[in-house]
């Protein structure tokens, strides 16, 4: 089986069947990209065609040694920022001051990152991702929905690793807010849901 790089540099050379093996392997991960950035399926879904359209005119400037999904990630997400902005949900302030490290479990041990097992925490924690601003929302979607790795993100993102580390932080602070705020606060029933990981579309 080609890896995601080989069939990149085969598509460049004119394998219109490695391109399609590409859009395959990550229409669902895009496609799953698109809708927790932007909250809606009609909108996802013209994304992840215009980002798939975007990389095969682009994929001559794709670079030897670099990854591919990295590299498709970013241009996905420029396209959910660029929807966020004509939508004008970008309204969310994080003023908060950040604990060292940046990783450190977050207040209250209430992890909002675990709360997505039933379909009705789903429905909420969908509703407090889409409150964040795209710049907390992109990094935790890569990280969590996505299982980016730190430095894959910051490829994808283009900022340094410890950007994404302090982002990711502050994205979990402002979701477990929202969380407990929906929820009813500390000991509602939602803050104490035990659910081991955030699940895809």
């Amino acid at each position: 089986m080609f890896s995601d790089e080989e069939l990149a540099f085969k598509a460049v050379r004119g394998d219109k069947e490695a391109f399609a093996e590409l859009v395959h392997r990550y229409q669902k991960p895009i496609f799953a990209l698109a809708y927790r950035m932007v909250g809606n399926r009609e909108d996802a879904r013209d994304i992840a065609q215009e980002a798939f359209l975007k990389s095969y005119r682009a994929l001559a400037r794709f670079k030897e040694n670099s990854r591919f999904s990295p590299w498709l990630y970013s241009i996905a997400n420029n396209l959910c920022i660029d929807a966020l902005r004509r939508k004008g949900r970008n309204n969310v302030s994080l003023d908060e001051p950040l604990p060292d490290g940046g990783e450190r479990q977050v207040a209250g041990g209430v992890d909002p990152l675990k709360q997505l097992e039933t379909q009705e925490t789903s429905l909420q924690v969908q509703k407090a991702i889409n409150a964040l601003p795209a710049k907390f929302k992109n990094v935790l979607v890569l990280r969590h929905m996505q299982e980016l790795s730190y430095e894959e993100i910051s490829q994808a993102l283009d900022i340094p690793v410890s950007s994404v580390k302090t982002h990711l932080f502050r994205a979990r602070e402002a979701l477990r807010k929202q969380i407990l705020l929906e929820g009813g606060g500390e000991h509602s029933e939602m803050s104490k849901t035990p659910v081991r990981a955030v699940s895809r579309q």
